[in-house]
């Protein structure tokens, strides 16, 4: 999970790649996030059971990606 994750980056000094946003009031100062200057694309994906629906909470964070995420076609 994410204080896992923040734990062993702030105790072995580590990394990670990832599409999660940060907040210093949240985390604190220990974690900071750098842009990767690669050209190679990150893809997003989500996977949904074909049984359920998103929640409204979910369709609007997919429409907020589709509308901010610069996608290079």
């Amino acid at each position: 999970d994410r204080a896992t994750l923040f734990n062993l980056l702030i105790g072995l000094d580590g990394y990670t790649i990832a599409t999660g946003i940060l907040n210093s009031n949240l985390n604190g100062d220990n974690i900071v996030s750098i842009p990767l200057d690669i050209d190679d694309p990150i893809e997003l994906v989500y996977i949904q059971h074909e049984k359920t629906s998103l929640s409204k909470m979910g369709e609007r964070f997919i429409e907020y990606l589709v509308e901010e995420v610069q996608f290079n076609n």
